[in-house]
């Protein structure tokens, strides 16, 4: 399920990319397997817990959310009042649940460098409350910012590093 969840997350990255890159580029090229294939270069801690991914994989099915990331912030206590993304609640999640100090650290921050993503990525969003795109700016940047430690150090990894990060790092300038 996290996988599933990391890959869908990714994918919306390569139908952004097009339209952000006023010319052919390089990132015109990266692919869907490209999203599936950093998974299997970055460890990626999954910041919900188990349950919770498989309540929201119930709920979608039987309609309960618009959309999958609304139920993950929901059933964490994510969303604030407001039903708005709440940082000081989101730092509290990830405190309680993640338990690498190098990730905890890189999710915790992640949230701050997504405003200019949220922007380009605008009618693409398939939640209403913008949480799918939110959390798909969250992800990229986990594996930008890969600990060491959760690295498969392999040529292959490094050739897709190099071919999607330069790609990935203008979106992140606030």
């Amino acid at each position: 399920m996290g996988e599933t969840w990391f890959v869908v997350l990714l994918s919306l990255f390569v139908v952004l990319i097009p339209g952000y890159a006023k010319e052919k580029s390089p990132c015109d090229d990266i692919t869907d397997d490209n999203s599936r294939q950093m998974m299997d270069c970055c460890s990626i801690e999954i910041p919900f817990t188990l349950t919770t991914l498989q309540e929201c994989e119930k709920a979608i099915k039987t309609k309960q959310y618009q959309c999958e990331d609304d139920c993950l912030l929901d059933k964490d206590g994510i969303w604030g009042t407001d039903k708005k993304f709440n940082m000081d609640l989101w730092k509290e999640h990830i405190k309680k649940n993640v338990r690498n100090t190098e990730w905890a650290n890189i999710m915790i921050d992640a949230p701050k460098n997504c405003s200019a993503f949220q922007k380009m990525a605008g009618s693409q969003k398939e939640c209403d409350s913008g949480a799918d795109t939110l959390l798909n700016c969250m992800s990229i940047q986990w594996y930008m910012r890969c600990p060491k430690s959760a690295q498969t150090a392999t040529s292959f990894c490094e050739s897709l590093k190099k071919k999607v990060l330069p790609c990935f790092t203008p979106m992140f300038k606030n």
